[in-house]
C-alpha cells in the first residue's frame, strides 16, 4: 500500500485564507521570491493586532509571519513591531507567548491561535489602563499630600534644630563667660605696664636736631620692651637716594645701650607755579600717609610709624615756598636685595623661593587694603635677620614713594626716572 503524502501547500493556503477571511484589511499578504534551489516560495503575511474594545488603535502590534515550505511541521518565523502605546510589561508577555506556543502547537495550524493570544493580551492591557486613570489620580493627590507633609515637617525640623542651636549656643557663651570670670579671680591680676615714655627723661646735648611729631609713636626696643615717644633726635646721615635722604635716629632721651634705631627719611619738595595743584598733591601724599598708618602688621611690610609735613623755611629762586617731608620707619640694617645682589650676584633657588612667597604675600596684604605699591623693585625690598637667624624680606616705601616721585618731577619740570619705572604697575 502506499504511503500518503501530506501536501503542505494546501495546508497553508487554507490557513491564510481564513486568516484573510478574518482579520480582512489588516491582513495583508507578501510576496516571496523563490530560492535558487528551491522549487516553492515560503509564504508571508503581516497581520495588524489589536485589541477588540481598543476603537482607535492605540495599542496595536504588527505580526509578520513567514510560513516555510513544510509548514505546520516546522515552525514559522514570526516577527513582532509594537507601537509606541505598547507598554514594557504588555512587550515581555507577547514575547513569552511568540516564544512558548508555537511549540505546543507543532503539527497543527497554529497562526490564529498565536494572534488570538496576542489580541487577549492588548484587550487586558487596555482595561488595566481604563482602570488605572482613576487610581493614577487618587495616587497622585496622595503623594502630593505626603509631599506637602514631608515638607512642613522639614521645616519643623529646621525650626527645632535653629532654636537647639541658639540655645546651645547661648548656654555655651554663659559657660565661656563663668570660666572666664573663675580664672579671672583664681589670678592676681595686674594693670599692664604702660609703654615706656622715652619723654620723660632730660634731653641729651644731640637734641639740637631733634623732630617733634605731632602724635605719640609706639614701637620695640632691642629687648621686645614697648615705647613711646613723640620726639626724635642725633640724626645720622645713613644713605642718600634719587628722592628722599635717610638718616638715623633715635627717640628722645634714650640710652644707647637699649636704643631702637629708626630710619627717618627726609625731602624737601618746591612748590609748583599752580599753587592749588601743588596742594592737592600734598593732600594726597598726606592721604596716603594716613591709609598707611592705619594698616595693620605683617611680617613682610615696612610701614611708616608717623610722618610729618611742614612748610619749609627755604626759598627756591622762583620764590615759591617748599614743603619738609619726613617719614619715620623702623630701621631695617642689612640693606635691600639689590646691595646683596651687588655683592653675591647669585641666589640659591630655595631662598628665591622662599623671599619670592613672602613678596607675595606682602602685596597681597596691600590689595587686600586696596593699596597698590607703585614702586616695586629691588631697592625697596629689605633684609631683616631674625632672632633665629633666618633672613626676612620687607616692602618699603609702598604707595607714598611714586607719589613723592611725581612731586619732584612737577617741580622740576623733568620727570625723574624711577627704579621700577620699566616695571611700572598698570594701576598706576
Amino acid at each position: 500500500m502506499a504511503q500518503q503524502t501530506t501536501d503542505y501547500l494546501e495546508i497553508q493556503q487554507n490557513e491564510i485564507d481564513v486568516l484573510r477571511s478574518i482579520f480582512m484589511e489588516d491582513f495583508v499578504e507578501e510576496e516571496v521570491k523563490a530560492g535558487a534551489w528551491n522549487k516553492t516560495a515560503d509564504r508571508a503575511f503581516r497581520l495588524k493586532l489589536r485589541a477588540p474594545s481598543d476603537e482607535l488603535g492605540n495599542l496595536s502590534i504588527e505580526l509578520a509571519v513567514t510560513l516555510p515550505t513544510t509548514y505546520p511541521k516546522t515552525l514559522p518565523r514570526c516577527d513582532i513591531k509594537y507601537n509606541e502605546g505598547v507598554r514594557q510589561k504588555t512587550r515581555a508577555e507577547v514575547e513569552r507567548v511568540l516564544k512558548s506556543k508555537p511549540k505546543t502547537l507543532l503539527g497543527s495550524e497554529m497562526i490564529f491561535e498565536i494572534a488570538t493570544s496576542i489580541q487577549d493580551i492588548l484587550e487586558d492591557s487596555v482595561q488595566t489602563n481604563v482602570q488605572r486613570v482613576p487610581a493614577l489620580d487618587e495616587e497622585r493627590a496622595i503623594q502630593e499630600a505626603e509631599m506637602q507633609q514631608k515638607a512642613e515637617q522639614a521645616q519643623e525640623l529646621q525650626r527645632r534644630q535653629q532654636v537647639e542651636a541658639a540655645l546651645e549656643e547661648e548656654r555655651l557663651l554663659a559657660q565661656m563667660v563663668e570660666q572666664e570670670q573663675t580664672r579671672l579671680a583664681k589670678l592676681k591680676i595686674q594693670p599692664p605696664k604702660t609703654p615706656q615714655s622715652f619723654e620723660a627723661f632730660d634731653p641729651t646735648d644731640e637734641a639740637d636736631d631733634a623732630l617733634v611729631f605731632d602724635r605719640q609713636i609706639t614701637t620695640k626696643d632691642p629687648k621686645g620692651s614697648v615705647v613711646a615717644f613723640r620726639v626724635v633726635f642725633d640724626k645720622v646721615e645713613y644713605r642718600r637716594g634719587p628722592i628722599t635722604d635717610v638718616f638715623t635716629v633715635r627717640p628722645k632721651g634714650s640710652q644707647r645701650s637699649s636704643t631702637p634705631y629708626l630710619a627717618l627719611k627726609q625731602c624737601t619738595l618746591l612748590g609748583f607755579k599752580q599753587e592749588d595743584k601743588f596742594k592737592k598733591a600734598i593732600q594726597s601724599l598726606e592721604s596716603d600717609l594716613e591709609s598707611l598708618m592705619q594698616l595693620g602688621p605683617h611680617p613682610s611690610i615696612l610701614r611708616p610709624l608717623n610722618f610729618r609735613i611742614q612748610r619749609s623755611a627755604m626759598q627756591s629762586d622762583s620764590d615759591l615756598g617748599g614743603w619738609d617731608v619726613s617719614i619715620l620707619t623702623e630701621l631695617v640694617g642689612n640693606g635691600s636685595m639689590a646691595d646683596l645682589l651687588r655683592t653675591v650676584g647669585t641666589l640659591q633657588v630655595t631662598t628665591v623661593r622662599s623671599w619670592v612667597i613672602q613678596i607675595i604675600e606682602g602685596l597681597d596684604f596691600y590689595h587686600r587694603h586696596k593699596v597698590v605699591h607703585g614702586a616695586l623693585s629691588l631697592q625697596n625690598v629689605l633684609l631683616e635677620r631674625t632672632e633665629t637667624g633666618s633672613t626676612v624680606v620687607k616692602l618699603c616705601d609702598g604707595l607714598f614713594q611714586h607719589d613723592l616721585h611725581l612731586l619732584k618731577s612737577e617741580a622740576n619740570n623733568d620727570y625723574l626716572v624711577a627704579a621700577s619705572a620699566y616695571w611700572i604697575a598698570p594701576e598706576i
